[in-house]
Order: structure tokens, then C-alpha cells, then sequence
């Protein structure tokens, strides 16, 4: 079975890359503290999006805003009738 082939090494580019130089410990922190704000960040900022375009949300594109009249009595009526014709 024939072993998959890795891409042309090519020296000059990898030390334009910056391929040449260690890993600092500094480079690992800093790393590893934007993944942290990033991941702390994310849910908020989504939500912030969500937020702005406002016609993304299904209920705002029908109308509905928050609890409707009825809309408590409809939905246990639902649920009433399938708990009395459950076997």
C-alpha cells in the first residue's frame, strides 16, 4: 500500500513564515488566552447579532411578540387532549 504524499517542502517559504523559530511560552499564553476571550465572547456576541437583525427570529417574522391572549389556554387545551386519549 503506497504511503500518501506530503506537499514540496520549500525552504524559503517557511522561513518567510517565520517556520524556522521555536514556540515561546509567551506565544502559547497569548494564544491561549484568545481562544479563552474569544470562546467567553462568543455566545454574547451572537446574541447581539441575533438582537440586531431582529427579522432572523421565526416569531418576529409571524408577528408574535411575547405571551399572546389565549395562547396559555390553547396550549394546555393541546396537552389536555393528549394526555385523556393517551392509552
Amino acid at each position: 500500500m503506497d504511503e500518501p504524499s506530503s506537499p514540496p517542502v520549500d525552504p524559503a517559504s517557511d522561513r518567510a513564515l517565520g517556520m524556522d523559530r521555536p514556540i515561546t511560552r509567551r506565544d502559547v499564553l497569548h494564544g491561549m488566552a484568545a481562544l479563552a476571550a474569544a470562546g467567553a465572547a462568543g455566545p454574547f456576541s451572537a446574541l447581539a447579532a441575533a438582537d440586531a437583525a431582529g427579522d432572523d427570529y421565526p416569531p418576529a417574522r409571524t408577528g408574535l411578540r411575547g405571551s399572546q391572549p389565549g395562547s396559555f389556554e390553547a396550549a394546555h387545551a393541546h396537552w389536555v387532549r393528549a394526555i385523556t386519549s393517551a392509552p
